[in-house]
C-alpha cells in the first residue's frame, strides 16, 4: 500500500499524476515506480487509456476517496471516445481498463488502424505551465491538450507546443512529468490564419464539452440517422437519404479548408470515396472521435447544438393521417393510424400505404413537400364496406353515375365498375361493353392457344402477359379450364423416354470422359458423380433418376474415386514430375507437388513404397 499520493489536479492526466508520484517520492528506477504504483514491473505507463486501474486503487493510502470509474472519467482519454464507439466495444474497453490486462484496449477502439494518429509527444501550453508552477509549484500534463485535433489551448488562445517527451518511448515503464526541462516552447512552423485558428478554437471547446459532460450517444445507428437528417436540411440528400456524395464532399472542403483539413490528418477528395462517405453511410466500422467532431460542426455547428436534435426520417409526416373516403363521416379528419412504407423499384422514392378502419385503403408516393400532400390519392386500392353501401344509397336515388362521382370524389368509370345490375346508371350498356371485351380477349387467347399448340401455357403467359391478365382478372375461371384443356392436350403428345437407350448413351459419355480426365496433362482432377454430371451437363439425371440408369450406376460404382484414389492418383502424377525435373524424389517434396497435408497412413505407406523403389517402374512408366 502506497504511503502518499498526489491529488490529482483539474484536467490532468493519470499519466501525470503518477508522474508527479515519481517525483515527489524521488525513485529513479522506472520498474520501482511500477511495483509501488501496481504491484508489477511489467506495466507500462500507457498516457490515453492505462489499465489496471482496480489494483491501482487498492493500492491507494487508506481513506481515499479516489475510485477507478473516478480515474476513467476524468483523468483517461476514454470520455472521447466512447461515445462514438460500438456498446459492446466500449464496454469491453471499460473493462480492461479496470483490470490487469490492456494490451488489446486500442486494437478494440480502432486506434491502431486509424489514418488519425496520436501526436508523437505530450503537447503543453507554456502559459498554462508557467501559472500551474506558481500556484502549485509544480506543472503537469493536461489530458486535453494530448487529444488529437486539439491544437490550441482554450485558457489562453494560444498554439500548443511539442515537449521533448515522447508518447511512445524508448522505455515503455517511465513516467516523466511537465517540467520546464522538458517543456520548452519550440518554434511554431504551422502558420494559421484567423479562420483555421477560430475553428480549431471551435473544436477544442467542442472536445472539452464531450470530456466534462458524460454524453451517451443511442447507438451508431441513431448517429447515422441524424447525419442523414441533417444532410436532407442542407439539401446536400434526398429526401429519402440518397447522399449527393460529390456535392456533400465538395461542401465540406469549403467549410473547412483543405489546409486545415491535412493539419487535422482529414483530407477529403470528390474524386473517389473516403472516410467522409464511408461515415454517412451504414456503420459497419468504427472511425476516430475527431472526424465524427468534424462532420458534426459542419452539420449543426457544434457537438452540443447536434445532440440536442434527435430527428427521425418520415417522408409522410408524422401521424394520425387523413382518411380520404369521401363517403365516409370522417372524410378528411385524422384517423389513420396504420401506414407501411416501401419502395418505387424504378424512383427508389418512397410510397406510403394508408389503411382506415372504414375499410378505405389508398397509396401514395413521397416524400410530402408540403403539408397540402396530405390529402392526394396515388392510388386507391380498397374502397371498403362503407364506401360500398353509400354508392348503393346514391345509385338507389336514380341519380346519374357523374353526379354520385362528384359526390364520392371519384372517377366516373369507377363508379360504373362498382354499380350493381340493379342501378340505374346504364349497367346494361356498360355490361354489353364489358362483354364485348370480354368476348374480344378470349379469341384472342384462343387464336394464341391455336398458333402455339405445343406451347406450355407458361409459354403463353409470356408471350402475351397483359391479355393472360386481363383473363385472370375477370375470366378467371374460364382461363383455368382452357388453360387445364391446353395442358391435357400438350400432355397427350408426350412420348415416353426410353430409359433403356438414354442409359447407354449416358454410360458412353460418361466412360468417354473418363477416358479423357485419366489422360489429360497437368494436375489430376478427382472423378466424382458431381464432377461429371457438371463437365456433361447431366448432373440432374445423376442425381434424381440414377436408379432408371443401371448401367450408368453400376459404371460410375467403378469408376468415382475415393479420397485416398485421388491422393494415389495426385502422388503418382508428382513422382513423374519430379522424375522429368530431374528432382529427388522425396516424401516431403511429393506431398508438396501433389498439394497434400496431413494423409492417412496408407497413403505415407504408399509414398515410402515409391520412394524405396518397389514401384518407381510402374509408376514412371505407367
Amino acid at each position: 500500500m502506497l504511503g502518499f499520493f498526489p491529488t490529482p489536479y483539474p484536467d490532468e492526466l493519470l499519466y501525470s499524476i503518477i508522474a508527479r508520484f515519481r517525483v515527489r517520492a524521488a525513485i529513479v528506477s522506472p520498474k520501482m515506480v511500477m511495483e509501488e504504483i501496481f504491484n508489477s514491473r511489467t506495466a507500462a505507463a500507457i498516457v490515453d487509456l492505462p489499465c489496471n486501474l482496480v489494483g491501482l486503487c487498492l493500492n491507494f493510502p487508506i481513506g481515499s476517496k479516489v475510485t477507478p470509474e473516478y480515474l476513467i472519467d476524468k483523468h483517461t482519454l476514454f470520455p472521447i471516445y466512447e461515445p462514438f464507439a460500438n456498446q459492446d466495444i466500449a464496454r469491453k474497453v471499460y473493462n480492461a481498463m479496470l483490470g490487469s490486462y490492456g494490451g488489446n484496449i486500442h486494437n478494440l477502439f480502432g486506434l491502431l488502424a486509424s489514418a488519425v494518429k496520436h501526436p508523437d509527444y505530450l503537447r503543453f501550453c507554456p502559459l498554462c505551465l508557467r501559472e500551474e508552477q506558481d500556484k502549485f509549484g509544480e506543472g503537469y500534463w493536461h489530458r486535453l491538450h494530448q487529444i488529437p485535433g486539439v491544437e490550441v489551448c482554450l485558457t489562453h488562445q494560444s498554439i500548443l507546443h511539442d515537449s521533448y517527451v515522447k508518447v511512445c518511448k524508448f522505455n515503455k515503464h517511465e513516467f516523466i512529468s511537465a517540467s520546464d526541462m522538458n517543456c520548452v516552447p519550440k518554434p511554431v512552423e504551422f502558420e494559421y490564419s484567423q479562420k483555421m485558428f477560430n475553428e480549431l478554437v471551435g473544436i477544442a471547446r467542442d472536445i472539452e464539452w464531450i470530456l466534462n459532460n458524460k454524453i451517451m450517444i443511442k447507438n451508431l445507428v441513431w448517429l447515422q440517422e441524424q447525419y442523414i437528417y441533417s444532410l436532407i436540411t442542407k439539401k446536400l440528400a434526398t429526401a429519402m437519404g440518397r447522399v449527393y456524395q460529390a456535392n456533400f464532399i465538395k461542401a465540406f472542403r469549403q467549410y473547412y479548408g483543405d489546409d486545415l483539413l491535412k493539419k487535422l490528418q482529414s483530407t477529403v477528395d470528390e474524386n473517389k470515396e473516403g472516410w467522409l462517405s464511408e461515415l454517412v453511410r451504414k456503420p459497419r466500422k468504427s472511425f476516430h472521435p475527431l472526424r465524427h467532431i468534424l462532420l458534426i460542426r459542419f452539420l449543426s455547428g457544434s457537438v452540443p447544438c447536434f445532440l440536442a436534435q434527435n430527428h427521425t426520417i418520415k417522408p409522410f409526416g408524422d401521424g394520425p393521417w387523413p382518411c380520404l373516403n369521401a363517403a365516409a363521416d370522417h372524410y378528411h379528419h385524422n384517423v389513420i393510424k396504420n401506414i407501411e412504407i416501401t419502395y418505387c423499384h424504378d424512383t427508389k422514392l418512397p410510397v406510403g400505404t394508408f389503411s382506415c378502419s372504414c375499410g378505405f385503403v389508398y397509396s401514395r408516393r413521397g416524400p410530402d413537400s408540403s403539408p397540402d400532400n396530405r390529402y392526394k390519392i396515388g392510388r386507391i386500392k380498397s374502397f371498403g364496406s362503407v364506401w360500398k353501401e353509400k354508392l348503393k344509397i346514391l345509385a338507389q336515388q336514380e341519380l346519374s353515375a357523374r353526379n354520385i362521382a362528384r359526390m364520392l370524389k371519384v372517377d366516373t368509370k369507377t363508379v360504373q365498375k362498382y354499380s350493381n345490375s340493379e342501378t340505374h346508371l346504364n349497367s346494361c350498356s356498360n355490361l354489353e361493353l364489358e362483354q364485348d371485351i370480354s368476348s374480344r380477349k378470349k379469341d384472342e387467347w384462343i387464336k394464341l392457344c391455336e398458333q402455339y399448340s405445343d406451347e406450355s401455357v407458361t409459354f403463353l403467359r409470356k408471350l402475351k402477359p397483359s391479355l393472360y391478365t386481363w383473363l385472370y382478372r375477370h375470366e378467371r375461371e374460364w382461363i383455368f379450364n382452357n388453360s387445364s384443356q391446353i395442358n391435357r392436350k400438350r400432355k397427350s403428345h408426350n412420348q415416353r423416354v426410353n430409359w433403356e437407350e438414354r442409359d447407354a448413351q449416358i454410360c458412353k459419355k460418361i466412360r468417354q470422359e473418363v477416358t479423357k480426365i485419366l489422360s489429360a496433362d497437368g494436375k489430376p482432377m478427382r472423378i466424382s458423380v458431381s464432377f461429371l454430371g457438371k463437365r456433361l451437363g447431366i448432373l440432374s439425371f445423376l442425381e434424381k433418376k440414377i436408379n432408371k440408369l443401371p448401367q450408368t450406376k453400376e459404371y460410375l460404382r467403378l469408376a468415382v474415386e475415393n479420397i485416398e484414389d485421388y491422393q494415389k492418383r495426385r502422388i503418382i502424377w508428382a513422382v513423374k514430375v519430379l522424375y522429368n525435373e530431374n528432382k529427388s524424389i522425396v516424401a516431403w517434396r511429393v506431398k508438396r507437388k501433389a498439394g497434400l497435408g496431413k494423409v492417412s497412413m496408407e497413403i505415407n505407406n504408399f509414398i515410402e513404397k515409391i520412394i524405396d523403389g518397389l514401384i518407381i517402374d510402374e509408376v514412371i512408366y505407367k
